[in-house]
């Protein structure tokens, strides 16, 4: 029993941390807060799920406009609705704030499992340390509250890896049985089944090539269970390529004994033809560019290459996401690659290589990095005594704070939206009297439609994103209210966080890239140089008050006349040349008439530097108690709802 006590230790502090860290952020006065938008989403599936046991939900009517339907592998919502069945609201969403923190405690004794494995204790500890002290996406996404699909995925994965280890030595077809659950229960966690599958696949193939054979017979069960499990998914795109992993999987198992020559031909027609369906189809194309987001993609977060996430290189990221284990784990990968020859080895260095490549593609797949990484932090500690010594210190104390201090980050949402929402819930009319949405932008789609029980226009999907963008940037009223009545929105929802402020990262620069709208129509940034030296301004062109946010929701839909607003600018190279504020605003107009390549601009983002005609269609109902001052514009609330007539 002694060489558990380590095991123990890690489950224990790997739970506390995850526990401890963000506790006062989830149970607050107001009830449980979930973390981050999709945990609202699994909240709703999960009501859902016991509204309606044993029968599988379909649909979710509050998810969008004409329901959005729930075609995702459900199964972290039906394992938390199984674990509290009958329960009451709270008690549901407690289940729901602590599954990710148990699931990641789970993770962390598999991965100190496979570190016994590979190295012994030693390499066991230091590996169960990096999984659960790195302040990785591993360590947020497991973190309490936040209740979605991720955790489970690394849960599994880790199995999967465990199982793939265990092939040595099998020999009896009914020995596959355990690989064959792991893999088939990954089809059931989320889209990342086709991932997995493809990189079990390419695991086995580079076995073949070696002529390093493993039993044939397992494998087979394995490869035949999960095509079973893959084809009882349905059969929309996303699973379409699960399937296709799937049955990739079982056609290697298939051709496991065939001669080399007919092996080498065989897969290289399959080479070409998946090389013809990727590049030359529509459906191929849909998975490439996954990996490569651009465009409205690259807009989502989790989706930003690691390297790039605040869209200008930044080395700085390896240390934020990684801490003190990422020097450990390239010393393994080092020292892992001068072993390839053996096969558990050779699994671990190309699992890390496969997921360091994709994290560096798209930030999420740093939640599955973690794991392997861990393990190759484990195989340095290997060396000696003295070096695991440095390993325990640095990658357990050293990260400690660390992850501490990043889980402590309250990614749930705020007194005044929890406050607009309950306006929402209580005092707008009940669907059941006609239904109707709630125009917002996207990432507040899931609180809407889980706390308010309203349908939002937009989801976090990025479901009608750029009608949301186009809605929210255009300057043509009968433009607004068309796409307002497309939506069948009553109601128009803002909040702080969508105007401009900053160039660079912000939620009107992020609508415009939605809306395929030009930068240079709404605002420019000019240099003034000072006695300090050069410093960076942004100006606002009259584009950006004219917008349905700049004129609903910073001047509140109300006829504006400028006064001491209007800036006439000319510049030289992004230099300013010249630059004068004007009272009244027809002395501004006359000055741009007057001085050849002058510029009519606004200093601030709050108050207009154009006149604005009212709006009567617009009528703010809701005015967040929380007041926010921007600069010398009126104060506007922290969210503000106006109702929409068309």
């Amino acid at each position: 029993m002694r060489r558990f006590a380590s095991l123990f230790v890690l489950v224990v502090l790997a739970f506390a941390v995850r526990m401890l860290a963000p506790w006062d952020n989830v149970f607050t006065p107001n009830g449980v807060l979930l973390q981050e938008n999709d945990a609202w989403y699994h909240r709703r599936v999960v009501e859902l799920i016991q509204q309606q046991w044993p029968q599988r939900p379909r649909i979710d009517p509050l998810g969008q406009p004409g329901g959005a339907p729930l075609h995702h592998a459900l199964l972290f919502d039906y394992l938390v609705a199984a674990s509290c069945p009958g329960c009451s609201e709270q008690a549901r969403d407690t289940a729901l704030a602590v599954a990710p923190a148990m699931l990641g405690a789970i993770a962390v004794a598999l991965c100190w499992i496979i570190g016994y494995r590979l190295g012994g204790e030693r390499t066991a500890l230091i590996a169960g340390l990096a999984m659960g002290l790195t302040p990785s996406a591993f360590a947020i996404v497991s973190e309490l509250g936040y209740s979605d699909h991720h955790v489970l995925e690394v849960l599994v994965s880790a199995w999967v890896l465990l199982e793939l280890l265990r092939l040595d030595g099998l020999q009896r077809w009914p020995q596959g049985w355990r690989l064959g659950l792991a893999l088939s229960v990954f089809c059931f966690t989320w889209t990342g089944a086709a991932m997995i599958l493809g990189l079990t696949g390419i695991f086995l193939l580079s076995e073949i090539l070696r002529r390093d054979r493993l039993a044939s017979g397992p494998l087979r069960l394995a490869a035949a269970m999960t095509v079973i499990a893959s084809f009882s998914l349905g059969g929309l795109l996303w699973q379409e390529y699960t399937r296709l992993a799937a049955l990739g999987l079982l056609a290697l198992t298939l051709a496991w004994d065939l001669p080399r020559k007919w092996l080498i031909t065989t897969g290289a027609v399959i080479a070409a033809a998946g090389t013809a369906y990727l590049t030359g189809t529509s459906e191929g194309l849909a998975i490439v560019k996954r990996l490569f987001p651009g465009g409205s993609r690259a807009l989502v977060a989790e989706l930003r290459p690691l390297l790039y996430y605040a869209g200008t290189l930044d080395l700085s990221m390896l240390w934020t996401e990684f801490g003190f284990t990422l020097p450990f784990s390239l010393a393994g990968w080092i020292l892992a690659a001068l072993q390839l020859k053996d096969r558990q080895w050779r699994l671990v260095w190309g699992w890390a290589t496969f997921f360091i490549a994709l994290t560096l593609m798209q930030y999420r797949m740093a939640a599955y990095a973690i794991l392997p990484l861990a393990l190759l932090a484990g195989r340095t500690a290997s060396v000696s005594r003295n070096v695991a010594i440095a390993c325990a210190l640095f990658v357990g104390v050293g990260n400690l704070p660390l992850v501490a201090r990043r889980l402590h980050q309250n990614l749930g949402p705020t007194p005044e939206m929890l406050h607009a929402l309950a306006w929402l819930r209580d005092d707008t009319p009940p669907l059941e009297k006609g239904l109707y949405s709630i125009q917002n932008w996207w990432d507040t789609g899931y609180c809407i439609s889980s706390i308010a029980r309203r349908i939002p226009a937009s989801n976090p999907t990025q479901y009608k994103a750029r009608q949301a963008a186009l809605i929210y940037t255009t300057t043509d009223r009968q433009e607004a209210l068309a796409l307002l009545k497309e939506n069948g929105a009553r109601y128009l929802w803002f909040d702080h966080r969508l105007p401009m402020r900053r160039s660079g990262s912000n939620h009107f620069q992020a609508m415009l890239d939605w809306a395929e709208r030009r930068y240079d129509d709404y605002f420019i940034t000019l240099i003034r140089r000072t006695p300090e030296g050069d410093k960076p301004m942004l100006f606002f062109k009259p584009a950006y008050y004219q917008s349905v946010l700049g004129r609903v929701y910073l001047h509140r839909a109300r006829p504006f006349t400028p006064r001491d607003s209007t800036t006439v600018i000319v510049a030289a190279g992004g230099y300013i040349t010249s630059e004068k504020i004007y009272t009244r605003y027809e002395d501004a107009v006359e000055a741009v008439k007057q001085t050849p390549g002058a510029m009519l601009l606004g200093h601030d983002a709050a108050v207009s530097c154009v006149p604005l005609e009212p709006w009567p269609e617009f009528e703010q109902v809701y005015l967040s108690p929380i007041r926010i001052k921007e600069r010398d514009g009126e104060p506007v609330g922290a969210v503000d709802i106006y109702s929409v007539r068309y």
